[in-house]
């Protein structure tokens, strides 16, 4: 197990490296294709990560989505959407500060936008579930017509973007 004692590998790092390990690509949305150094040196950033959580997969730039999200058109959102995951393994973390992240994820959730934002404010107010840092991923808010939106929410606010409801997924 990875213990956060060193100074060198810390939560984020892991967090980072457990996030990639099974993605089936990482998108980008303040580096493009146009900068490869930056993409490069975050490829190798993000394999050294995996290597210290003994992790085996490595990432090149071809596993990358680099597109500002001011640009990401139906085509880049049906490549993320075909992108899958990887089942692969690597050293689960044992963390002895209480002060670290945790991720929920929930999965195939349909919910009317209004109600969703009232939910993402509650979870911003109510300190019984935590120090809520950010809400962030796509939710489908009319399954007969396959129209999609994306949250990106912190305590700052609240940013929905509605320009993915033209996708159709198989």
């Amino acid at each position: 197990m990875i213990c956060f004692l060193q100074d060198d590998f810390g939560e984020a790092d892991y967090l980072l490296a457990s996030q990639a390990a099974m993605a089936g690509c990482i998108v980008l949305s303040h580096i493009t294709d146009s900068q490869h150094d930056k993409l490069i040196n975050l490829c190798n950033y993000i394999n050294n990560s995996l290597e210290m959580i003994k992790c085996h997969r490595t990432f090149h730039a071809e596993n990358i989505i680099a597109v500002n999200w001011d640009n990401l058109s139906d085509s880049y959102f049906e490549k993320i959407v075909n992108a899958g995951y990887q089942t692969v393994s690597f050293e689960k973390a044992f963390s002895m500060d209480e002060n670290g992240f945790e991720s929920l994820f929930f999965m195939h959730i349909h919910m009317d936008k209004e109600i969703l934002l009232s939910k993402i404010n509650e979870l911003f107010h109510d300190k019984e579930v935590g120090n809520v840092v950010r809400v962030k991923g796509f939710l489908m808010t009319d399954e007969a017509e396959n129209k999609w939106i994306e949250i990106n929410a912190t305590n700052l606010g609240i940013h929905f973007n509605s320009k993915y409801s033209s996708c159709r997924l198989e």
